[in-house]
Formats: C-alpha cells, structure tokens, sequence
C-alpha cells in the first residue's frame, strides 16, 4: 500500500478571474470605440494615436482571448513565428513558439483561431519581417513597453462599461483564462484545451 501526502491548496489564495461570454462581448464592442479617442493622460499631441499604440493594444486583447498565450509569450510574439491560414469562414493560426519564450521552456506548436487580429495588425503595422515583434512601438519596432502596455490596460478597465470589475482580480493574464474557459463551455476537452 502506497502512502501519499496530502497535498493542500489554500482556498483564500488569490486567483485570477475571468470575463463571462456577456462581459467579453461588452468587452470587445467596446474596443472598437475606444480605439478612436485619446486618452485622458495623454496630451493632444501624443504619439500614441499616429502610431496606432492602442491598435495594437485592441488586438492584443482579442488575440489573447482566442489563442489562450501567456502575456509574456504574447509580448514576445514575433512575425516568423506566426502563420495565418483561412478555412471556410475563418482565420486560424499556426504558432511554432521557441523554448526561451515560454513558461515551461519547453518549444510549444499549436494552431488557434483569432488569424484575423494578425492578419489585422500586419496591415498597419509598419514592422512585419519575421524577426520583428508583432506587438512593437510603431515608430522603433520595439516592444511596447510594460508601463505603456499596464497604462492603456487600465484604461481599457476604467472605461469599460462591466460592472463590478474593480472588485475582482482582472489582469491581462484573465484573457487566457477567459479563452480556456469558452473552449470548455464550447465542450472541447481538458485534453485538448491542455495541448
């Protein structure tokens, strides 16, 4: 007979939330409008608009809650490891994700949908070769920093129209759980969801 330790799990710790199918749709609807207007700390004569900073935020956003990445691996996206595809109605993507951006430091290959936001971004971005950063400033090709990526974050959470989202643990990493969790209510398996 084989003996295990019990293993615990602390029920307050904390646990990142994620949106319902009702608030990601708010969510996203809302993105479209949000686009256009300057935001509040920022001056008239901000860089921010020209160089479409808040573009590419929008579909960062769309993206992560499709093809269920990590930020970081998100944030280090580049365009060679990337290929969009279209069957039937729908844009998919393959991603073939070197070892030194994920988590687990392992190589990750899988194809998810959202190929549009891709295939959106790469019509404004002024950066598209494949070493280059898919999410970049668009006037350096850098990527957008954490400040200015947190800042328009929290923007998006302050304007939204949700409520109660100041109350619960939203973070740009909710994105992946709010993808995971539509894959399971959609009835693909833990299995899959997992690959």
């Amino acid at each position: 007979k084989c003996e295990y330790e019990e293993i615990k799990v602390n029920p307050l710790q904390d646990r990142r939330d994620a949106f319902t199918p009702e608030e990601w749709k708010t969510l996203y609807v809302f993105l479209r409008q949000w686009v256009k207007e300057i935001p509040d700390y920022r001056t008239v004569n901000s860089n921010m608009m020209p160089l479409m900073k808040k573009d590419f935020m929008r579909n960062f956003v769309l993206l992560g809650g499709n093809n269920l990445m990590r930020v970081g691996e998100l944030r280090k996206l580049q365009w060679g490891m990337t290929k969009t595809f279209q069957k039937g109605n729908y844009w998919y993507t393959e991603y073939k994700l070197p070892a030194d951006i994920c988590k687990n430091r392992k190589d990750r290959h899988f194809i998810s949908r959202g190929g549009e936001y891709l295939n959106r971004v790469k019509r404004f971005s002024n950066y598209t070769d494949k070493g280059d950063i898919v999410f970049c400033n668009n006037d350096d090709g850098k990527p957008i920093s954490k400040t200015e990526f947190y800042r328009m974050w929290w923007d998006i959470l302050k304007q939204v129209p949700i409520e109660g989202l100041e109350e619960r643990k939203i973070t740009p990493y909710s994105l992946r759980h709010t993808g995971i969790t539509f894959r399971m209510y959609s009835g693909v398996s833990h299995y899959e969801v997992a690959k």
